[in-house]
């Protein structure tokens, strides 16, 4: 079984991986922490941001601890859900997770290979996530970036599948209604790992059918 040091290692390896970008525009730094969420529907359910990895959301954890305590949480509300990612200061639009930052957000704004989630998708597709106004500042790891990109994701849920927040006993009840989770809203992360198997065993189902439906 892999450890979570060895986990971080390969996580921080995937990041690294990733040319270095700059905004060349930062009176729209919102703009690109609200695009990420999924559909919303009529009752006005939808998964909020950010959508990370069971690994990534295991390592934000503890970069929130050391970062702010051990009561970290104490800072966030989770309940409420926004178009805005909770991690972004309102003042100065900076973000306060940003050395550990997920995936999807040091994703978002490049050129990439038409995959996304791990799932092949058009190029018309790709071309959405891309911002006029990011700039890549390490253009010589392009080449290698867009070789490997497609498989970062796969090592994602990989590490996910040896690193998760959930106890076997909450991985029980989930199995025990069909679902892996692997990727999720990091509030749905939080809430759910914080529930009582009771709880789970009650009241997931019926919970799943409409959080689940927005992945």
């Amino acid at each position: 079984m892999m450890t979570r040091p060895e986990a971080f290692k390969q996580l921080e390896q995937i990041y690294e991986a990733m040319p270095a970008t700059a905004c060349k525009k930062t009176s729209c730094a919102t703009w690109c922490c609200t695009k990420l969420e999924s559909f919303v529907d009529k009752e006005g359910n939808f998964m909020p941001l950010p959508l990370v990895y069971g690994v990534e959301y295991v390592n934000i954890l503890q970069f929130l601890e050391k970062a702010f305590g051990k009561e970290w949480y104490s800072r966030f509300d989770f309940s409420k859900k926004t178009r805005t990612c909770p991690f972004k200061k309102t003042d100065d639009h900076q973000c306060l997770i940003y050395p550990v930052r997920p995936f999807t957000c040091r994703v978002y704004g490049r050129s990439v290979p038409p995959v996304f989630w791990g799932i092949q998708i058009s190029p018309e597709e790709a071309e959405i996530i891309r911002c006029e106004n990011m700039e890549v500042t390490e253009p010589e790891k392009i080449p290698h970036f867009n070789e490997v990109y497609p498989q970062m994701w796969t090592k994602l849920a990989e590490l996910s599948m040896e690193i998760s927040p959930f106890t076997e006993k909450q991985k029980q009840i989930f199995e025990s209604n069909g679902v892996q989770i692997m990727v999720l809203a990091f509030g749905e992360f939080f809430f759910l790992a914080h529930q009582t198997a009771k709880w789970l065993a009650q009241d997931f189902q019926a919970y799943w059918k409409i959080m689940g439906s927005k992945l």
